[in-house]
C-alpha cells in the first residue's frame, strides 16, 4: 500500500511540540527521535487490527504515514481532529490531493482513496 504524506494547507512548517503533543493525544507510541534516517522523530499507531509508521520529516514540511491500510487512514483521520490548522493528504504517487477538514467520516476519507 502506498505511503500516505500530510502538509499543512497553509504551506507553513509544521511546529514539532505540537506535532508531539497531537501524536501523543491519539495514541501513537514509542515516539523516538529518528534524525539520520530524514525525519526527527517517529512512533507507531495501531487502529483496526493494523499498525503504521507515523513520522514527522526533518524539514517540518510534512508527516509520512508507512501506509494507507485501515490504520493508515485512522491515524490521518484522527489527527486532524487535534490538529488546529487542515491537513492536505496525498498519497506518494500523487494519485490523489484532499483536504482532510473536507472529510466528516473516516469512510468519507477513504472513499476519496483511489483503491
Amino acid at each position: 500500500m502506498p505511503q500516505l504524506l500530510l502538509f499543512r494547507n497553509d504551506e507553513q512548517d509544521f511546529d514539532q511540540k505540537a506535532v508531539e503533543k497531537a501524536f501523543a493525544r491519539i495514541g501513537v507510541l514509542e515516539l523516538v527521535d529518528v534524525s539520520l534516517a530524514g525525519a526527527i522523530f517517529a512512533g507507531d499507531f495501531t487502529a483496526e487490527g493494523d499498525e503504521v509508521i507515523v513520522e514527522l520529516k526533518d524539514d517540518l514540511q510534512s508527516i509520512a504515514v508507512s501506509d494507507s491500510g485501515p490504520a493508515g487512514v485512522r491515524f490521518v483521520f484522527e489527527l486532524q481532529k487535534v490538529m488546529p490548522e487542515p491537513l492536505r493528504l496525498i498519497d506518494q504517487s500523487y494519485n490523489f490531493d484532499t483536504l482532510v477538514s473536507e472529510h466528516s467520516t473516516m469512510d468519507s476519507l477513504m472513499q476519496a482513496m483511489p483503491s
